[in-house]
């Protein structure tokens, strides 16, 4: 099909290149779409569109897609500026069917569509079942506040910080834990489905005093990840870390232990921030690698006094951070 499909293109091409505008086609000609992959949250497409190539007309041409049986432009799409295109669809649910069609767009605001073809995305299979308090990624992003979280374990509830959302923030008021997390450990319970590598981050406050390198941390482990390398800290040079006490080095610049990363925000105290660094004076970023849909195990413990957590995302690197305050909220099973 694609050969054909492309030799038909090439001679349309031929035609239109050899003859003066009289002959040019007023019509697109839209190829099929060729639906080459298929992943749990990914369709890769090729074909191409021939539209007005003497008239010069065209404003936009691309392809509309959607759960919707009839997509228009006012809703997802993509576009190209060539004849033929070779374009991966992501960020899609699992196992539903999407709806996909070819548009060219004039300068006069027509909008043309072509025939519609439909995709099927992979089901992502998790073995365990959605048992309550778990909290469920969807098309690469889990969004949780702090306070859902089943057993608090030690840490308080507050709201006397400005800026927070939902219900309040979670604030340590126990004894400092520099070197051990073992104390105010907290558990989320992650369904992940859709596979490769995510950033975490967390939106948190030095809540106490004016030094803001004091009172910024708090431990994070995720035990599933971390002996296999896939639980680390990165740098914008590709330079890695792993926690301390799994057998993998190099290991952070200042406290790990058991599995943990310090995790430590910059700036002045009382302020949130969206920042989750590790190693110290080093600036690692924090990634996880999933490599097979699963529910995985997250672990907050307390580390500084006075360290406030509102709110922790986990997102494909691919993405941008869903850390806008009306982002809806991960599902939790109940």
């Amino acid at each position: 099909m694609k050969k054909i499909l492309f030799v038909a293109l090439a001679v349309l091409l031929a035609n239109c290149k050899e003859n003066d505008n009289s002959f040019c086609e007023s019509e697109p000609t839209f190829g099929d779409i060729e639906i080459s992959e298929i992943g749990t949250g990914s369709i890769n497409l090729k074909g191409g569109i021939v539209a007005d190539l003497c008239s010069g007309e065209i404003k936009m041409k691309g392809i509309v897609y959607g759960k919707n049986t009839s997509p228009t432009v006012d809703g997802s799409k993509f576009s190209f500026s060539k004849t033929f295109y070779n374009q991966t669809i992501e960020e899609l649910y699992d196992n539903t069917t999407y709806y996909l069609r070819p548009f060219v767009t004039t300068a006069n605001g027509e909008v043309i569509y072509g025939p519609t073809s439909q995709a099927t995305t992979e089901e992502a299979i998790i073995n365990e079942p959605c048992t309550t308090g778990m909290y469920n990624e969807a098309i690469g992003r889990i969004v949780i506040e702090a306070e859902s979280a089943t057993n608090l374990n030690g840490w308080t509830l507050a709201s006397t910080q400005e800026g927070f959302s939902g219900d309040g923030y979670l604030i340590w008021e126990g004894a400092n834990n520099f070197t051990t997390p073992n104390d105010g450990i907290i558990e989320y319970k992650l369904r992940i489905k859709t596979t490769g590598t995510y950033k975490f981050l967390w939106n948190s406050n030095a809540a106490f005093g004016n030094n803001g390198t004091e009172h910024n941390d708090s431990w994070l482990s995720f035990p599933d990840l971390a002996l296999t390398g896939d639980f680390y800290g990165k740098k914008q040079n590709g330079e890695i870390v792993y926690p301390a006490g799994v057998g993998l080095e190099p290991t952070p610049e200042g406290n790990s232990a058991n599995g943990y990363l310090k995790i430590y925000k910059n700036g002045p105290t009382n302020t949130w921030k969206w920042q989750s660094n590790t190693s110290d004076n080093q600036g690692h970023e924090v990634f996880i690698d999933i490599e097979t849909p699963g529910v995985y195990t997250m672990l907050i413990a307390a580390r500084s006094m006075h360290h406030a957590i509102d709110k922790f995302v986990i997102y494909k690197e691919s993405l941008d951070a869903p850390i806008a305050e009306d982002y809806p909220l991960s599902e939790i099973c109940e």
